[in-house]
C-alpha cells in the first residue's frame, strides 16, 4: 500500500510539470560519463578526439561551506548553515577556464586554463586541448579576503588535482596525433609558516603518453588519472604508470610504469575504496580486474592475482567496489567478483538485467541498482548471495521512462538525473529524482524539474542549471523542494565605462531580447538598478557606446539611451533608425560621428550634435563607392580624418591579403554642424595613427622586393594563392599629408606585421619574423623614428595550424606606452608597458573565453564583455 502511495503522489508530480519543458537541443559536443565517478564527464567530438573537461561548474562542499568556480568570473564561497538563506562569505575574481576544484581545510586548490574553439572540418567546431594552464593555491580561510597563496604556469590541460594530506597536487598532459609534443607535468605545493604555501617543485616528463605508433587518438588515447593514498595513477594504452607525492614535503617521484602481468592490456577505469585501487581492463573479450594496494610514499603494490572474467558482451559501462567485492555493469548483465580472499579470487553467478541499462549506486552498506523505471536496493549479504533476492523495490516513474545519468550518492540519498519520455516515446524533458533508502523503506523523497551538475550532501544538493546556480534543502517529505538561487546571471554583450558612479550593460535576457541594465561601477555580478528594455529580439549582433551620459546601443536598430540619471535610464529617439550591419563612433566635444553600413549597402559618415534632442545627421563626406568601407575616423584638432578603401579585382597594395585602394578623407570641421570635405588622398597602406597637430599620418603598407614563394612566406611575407606576384614585406612609414610623396619611414618591419597601434609616442608591432623564432613586439619612437629593444612574445607552446593567420594578435586601450594585447585562438590577454622602449616588459596571460567581444577602454581600464561570465576589468 506504500509503494502505491508513492505511485500516486509522484504521478501528480510528474504530470504537473513533464509537458511544459522546452525542445533540448544538442550541441556539437558528445558527452561521455566516466564509468568509475559520478558526474565526472569528458567532453569528446563524435569522432572522440582528446578534448577532456569535466562539466561545469566545479563545486566542493566542505562542512557547512560551498566553494563554487565559475569560468572567467572566480571562486564563490557561500555559507550553507542556514537552509533556505545560503550568505555569500567571499569571490575571488579569476579569468580562464577553471575546473578540478579541490578543498582542504579551507585552502582550496583550483587549475586555470585557455581553451581555444578551432573551426575543424566541414564546418564544424572543437575545443582544443589546453597548451597553458597555471594552478593556483587560494586561502579561503578568511571567505571576505581570499588571497593567492602559491601558483605554477604549467603546459597542457589540468588531468587531476587534489591533496595529499596538506600538500596539493596538479598534473597536466599535452599530446595527441598531430602535434607529437606529449609532456605531462606534476606539480606540488606545501604547507609554509604562517598558514603560507609555497611551490616546491614541477615534474616534467615527455614522451611518457603518447599515442602508440600507428594508432589513431581516440576516447581511450589519453590518460586517465587516479588520485589515492599520495599516488597519481595514470592508464593508457602504453600501460599503467605511478607516480607519488609526499604529504609531508611535497617531493614528487616522477611517473613510473607499473610492472603488469600482461601488458597488452587496454584499460578502462578504476575505483578507489580505503587504500585499495581496483582497475579493470580488457583483452579481446576477457575483462581482468587487478587490485592494488596504495600505500603513501610506497610504490604500489599488486593484491594476489589478477581476475579474468570471460566471455562479457558489450563494454563495461561501471565498476563498483563494496569492501572486497567487485561489481562490473555490462548493458546486459551484472558480474560479481569476490576478493575476500585475495590470493584466491571468486567469479560469482553473473546476473541477467533483461537488456536494460543500469546504474549502481553503494548506499552505505546496501548497493541500489537502478534501471530507467525501478530500483532496487540489495543487502550486502544478498549482493553475495547466489538468489541475489532484493530486499527493496520500488517503481519511481509509473507510466514514464527516465533515461538516466549516473546516479549521485549522498549518505543515504541517491539522485537520478535524466530524460524522461512517456509511453509513447514523446521526449518530456529532464527531471532530477532523489531516491531514499534506509534499512526498512525506500521513496522518493523529491523531483527536481531540471538536471544539472549536481552536488549533495545529506541535507541540500547544488545544482547547476542552465543559467543559474541553485540550492535545495531535502527532506522526506514527496514535493518539489524550493529552488533558492545564488547567483544572479545575465549574459552580457557589452559594457559601458563607468557614468556616475555606475556602469550600463547590455544584456542578453534568456537568449532573446535585449536590455540596458545600470549595475554599481565595477559590480557586474550585482543585481540590476535599474533596467530598460531595448528589443523583444536578438539577432547575435550587439555594442554599445557612450560618449559622456548619453550612450547609443545596437541591437538590431539603434537605440540612444540617456543616462543623466544612472537609476533611471531613458531610451530617446535614436539618431538611426535603419539596421546598421557594421558601425564605429567618434566623439567629440559636444558632438558624435558615425560611420555605418545602412542595410549592408550605402556607406555614410554623419555627424550628429551630442544632446537628447537633436536626432538629424549631417553627411560629411560624398557618397562613397558601392563596397567601399570606412576603416577609421579620426578626429584632431578641427580637422577630421576618414579612412576608407576600395576592393580592387587586381593586386596592388595588401592588407592580410586582400587587395585594395586605401584613401584618406580629410574634412575641415571648424563648424561641425557645416564640414567641408579638404581632400582625399590616396594611401600606401593603411592609417596607424594621426599626430595631436592633424599634421602627420603614420601608414602601414607593404612593398614589393623579389623572392622566392617558399623565401617569402620563410620570411613572413605575403603573396597571393597563385605565388605569381612579388614577395610583399610590411614595413611602416610616416607621412605629412599634405606631402604624400614626402612620407619619411620609420624602419623596416621584415616579416609578417600582424597589429600595429601607438601609444603615447610609441608605435608598437607585433611581428612574426619567421616560422622558426616566432612573434616579437618592435617599437618605435615616433617622435625621432628610433628603434627600441624588440621582445620576443610568450606566444602558446604549440598550434595545430600550419596557416599562421589562425594566429591573431590584436591590440585594446594604447596610450601612454602602455596598452593590451590578446592572442587567438586560445584567447589570452596580455599587458605591455613599452614606456620606456629599450626595456618593454610583457605580463600575463590572462585567460579568456574565445568568444570574447570588443572591449570598452577607458584611461585606465579595459572592460571585455565575456556573456555570461559577465565583464572582466584589465587596469592599463
Amino acid at each position: 500500500m506504500q509503494r502505491k502511495t508513492h505511485h500516486l503522489l509522484l504521478g501528480f508530480i510528474l504530470l504537473g510539470c513533464l509537458s511544459c519543458e522546452e525542445t533540448k537541443v544538442t550541441g556539437a559536443m558528445d558527452i561521455h560519463p566516466d564509468p568509475t565517478i559520478p558526474h565526472q564527464y569528458y567532453e569528446t567530438d563524435s569522432n572522440c578526439w582528446y578534448v577532456e573537461r569535466p562539466m561545469e561548474p566545479q563545486t566542493v562542499v566542505d562542512g557547512t561551506r560551498l566553494y563554487l568556480v565559475e569560468s572567467y568570473r572566480g571562486l564563490f564561497v557561500y555559507d550553507l548553515s542556514t537552509p533556505g538563506a545560503t550568505t555569500l562569505l567571499g569571490v575571488h575574481a579569476l579569468t580562464g577556464y577553471l575546473g578540478k576544484l579541490a578543498v582542504h581545510n579551507g585552502v582550496v586548490l583550483v587549475a586555470q586554463e585557455e581553451h581555444s574553439m578551432a573551426e575543424w572540418t566541414d564546418g564544424l567546431e572543437w575545443a582544443e586541448a589546453s597548451w597553458r594552464a597555471r594552478a593556483l593555491v587560494l586561502d579561503a580561510r578568511d571567505p571576505g579576503a581570499i588571497t593567492e597563496l602559491a601558483s605554477s604556469d604549467l603546459a597542457g590541460h589540468v588531468m587531476k588535482t587534489g591533496f595529499v594530506g596538506e600538500v596539493a597536487a596538479v598534473m597536466t598532459w599535452l599530446g595527441d596525433d598531430y602535434d607529437p609534443v606529449w609532456i605531462s607535468e606534476i606539480a606540488s605545493f606545501a604547507p609554509a609558516a604562517g598558514g603560507a604555501y609555497t611551490h616546491v617543485e614541477t615534474v616534467t616528463q615527455e614522451g611518457l603518453f603518447e599515442t602508440p605508433e600507428g594508432s589513431e587518438p581516440d576516447c581511450q588515447s589519453f590518460p586517465r588519472v587516479t588520485l589515492a593514498g599520495g599516488h597519481l595513477v595514470a592508464h593508457h594504452p602504453n600501460g599503467m604508470f605511478d607516480a607519488r607525492v609526499d604529504s609531508a614535503t611535497g617531493a614528487v617521484t616522477p611517473f613510473q610504469e607499473v610492472v603488469l602481468p600482461d601488458p597488452e592490456y587496454t584499460f578502462y577505469g578504476s575505483a578507489v575504496q580505503g587504500d585499495i585501487l581496483a582497475v579493470w581492463a580488457r583483452f579481446g573479450t576477457v575483462v581482468t580486474v587487478l587490485r592494488f594496494h596504495v600505500i603513501e610514499n610506497t610504490p604500489i603494490e599488486q593484491i594476489g592475482t589478477s581476475l579474468q572474467v570471460n566471455n562479457i558482451e558489450g563494454p563495461v559501462l561501471q565498476m563498483v567496489t563494496l569492501h572486497d567485492l567487485v561489481l562490473l555493469r555490462t548493458e546486459t548483465e551484472l558480474r560479481r567478483l569476490d576478493f575476500s580472499v585475495p590470493i584466491a579470487p571468486i567469479v560469482l553467478t553473473n546476473v541477467v538485467t533483461d537488456g536494460e541499462a543500469i546504474w549502481l549506486a553503494p548506499v552505505e552498506d546496501r548497493l541500489m541498482v537502478v534501471s530507467s523505471t525501478l530500483a532496487t536496493v540489495f543487502d550486502a549479504t544478498a549482493i553475495r548471495s547466489e538468489a541475489f533476492e532484493p530486499r527493496l523495490e520500488l517503481e519511481f516513474l509509473p507510466g514514464y521512462i527516465l533515461t538516466p545519468e549516473a546516479p549521485s550518492v549522498a549518505g543515504r540519498r541517491v539522485l537520478l538525473s535524466g530524460r524522461v519520455t512517456d509511453t509513447s516515446g514523446a521526449d518530456m524533458g529532464s527531471r532530477t529524482v532523489v531516491l531514499t533508502a534506509d534499512a526498512t523503506a525506500l521513496a522518493v523523497t523529491a523531483v527536481l524539474q531540471e538536471t544539472g551538475s549536481l552536488t549533495a550532501t545529506a541535507d541540500r544538493v547544488v545544482v547547476r542549471w542552465k543559467n543559474n546556480i541553485s540550492i535545495l534543502p531535502l527532506d522526506d517529505s514527496v514535493q518539489d523542494p524550493p529552488v533558492e538561487q545564488v547567483i544572479p546571471y545575465r549574459s552580457v554583450l557589452a559594457v559601458s565605462p563607468p557614468i556616475g558612479g555606475y556602469q550600463a550593460l547590455l544584456s542578453n535576457v534568456g537568449g532573446t531580447g535585449c536590455t540596458l541594465e545600470t549595475v554599481p561601477e565595477g559590480q557586474f555580478d550585482s543585481p540590476a538598478t535599474a533596467a530598460v528594455s531595448l528589443s523583444d529580439d536578438y539577432s547575435g549582433m550587439a555594442s554599445l557606446k557612450c560618449l559622456g551620459n548619453q550612450c547609443w546601443a545596437q541591437c538590431n536598430s539603434l537605440h540612444r539611451v540617456d543616462l543623466s540619471d544612472p537609476l533611471h535610464p531613458l531610451v530617446v529617439n535614436s539618431p538611426l533608425s535603419t539596421y546598421i550591419r557594421e558601425w564605429s563612433m567618434e566623439p567629440l566635444e559636444g558632438y558624435v560621428v558615425f560611420s555605418h553600413l545602412a542595410d549592408g549597402m550605402n556607406n555614410q559618415v554623419l555627424i550628429f550634435a551630442n544632446d537628447a534632442n537633436s536626432n538629424d545627421g549631417i553627411p560629411l563626406l560624398d557618397a562613397l563607392p558601392f563596397g567601399a568601407g570606412v576603416i577609421s575616423v579620426t578626429a584632431r584638432s578641427d580637422r577630421l580624418f576618414v579612412e576608407w578603401r576600395e576592393s580592387l579585382g587586381e593586386n596592388d597594395t595588401y592588407i592580410n591579403g586582400d587587395s585594395y585602394h586605401g584613401h584618406l578623407a580629410v574634412v575641415d570641421i571648424a563648424d561641425p554642424m557645416n564640414p567641408r570635405q579638404l581632400d582625399d588622398i590616396v594611401l600606401p597602406g593603411r592609417v596607424v595613427h594621426v599626430d595631436a597637430s592633424g599634421e602627420h599620418v603614420t601608414v602601414f603598407g607593404y612593398r614589393a622586393q623579389p623572392m622566392s614563394g617558399e623565401e617569402c612566406l620563410s620570411t613572413g611575407g605575403v603573396m597571393d594563392e597563385e605565388q605569381e606576384t612579388a614577395c610583399l614585406i610590411p614595413h611602416a612609414s610616416r607621412m605629412a599629408i599634405t606631402r604624400e610623396d614626402q612620407s619619411v619611414t620609420v624602419g623596416p618591419m621584415e616579416g609578417y606585421v600582424a597589429a600595429l597601434t601607438v601609444s603615447g609616442n610609441v608605435l608598437m608591432a607585433l611581428v612574426l619574423d619567421n616560422l622558426v623564432s616566432g612573434w616579437t613586439l618592435r617599437l618605435w619612437d615616433l617622435s625621432t623614428g628610433e628603434e627600441g629593444t624588440p621582445t620576443t612574445l610568450p606566444a602558446p607552446g604549440r598550434t595545430y595550424y600550419s596557416d599562421s593567420s589562425r594566429e591573431t594578435f590584436q591590440f585594446f586601450g594604447a596610450s601612454g606606452g602602455r596598452t593590451l594585447f590578446t592572442y587567438g585562438p586560445g584567447a589570452a590577454v596580455f599587458a605591455v608597458d613599452a614606456s620606456d622602449i629599450h626595456a618593454p616588459v610583457v605580463s600575463g596571460p590572462t585567460f579568456m573565453p574565445d568568444d570574447w567581444t570588443t572591449p570598452t577602454t577607458t584611461d585606465s581600464t579595459a572592460y571585455f564583455p565575456l556573456g555570461l561570465a559577465g565583464v572582466a576589468a584589465f587596469p592599463r
